[in-house]
């Protein structure tokens, strides 16, 4: 199940955020943590199970989510990177 990592761009694929693109934090075995900026901030990120996501792009924000990790991001920053990427 390691095939997502901290630092990926996902996508949702079931749950009220059906749809929605998130970046990836922090990679467990079988759990995921997401924010987006939005709805899911860098201080309390989603907690997810890694089957109800897909990859988009692998490894484009790592940056950004060891800074989260670290220290205080901007959720600003946090969509626009994500806008940034989605399009």
């Amino acid at each position: 199940m390691g095939s997502v990592k901290a630092g990926d761009l996902v996508v949702s694929v079931s749950g009220r955020d059906k749809g929605e693109y998130l970046l990836v934090v922090r990679a467990e075995e079988k759990v995921v943590y997401l924010v987006n900026g939005k709805t899911r901030k860098a201080v309390k990120p989603k907690k997810k199970n890694v089957k109800h996501v897909k990859t988009v792009k692998k490894a484009v924000l790592i940056e950004l989510a060891e800074k989260i990790n670290g220290t205080p991001v901007s959720d600003k920053r946090v969509r626009r990177l994500i806008n940034s990427v989605k399009e």
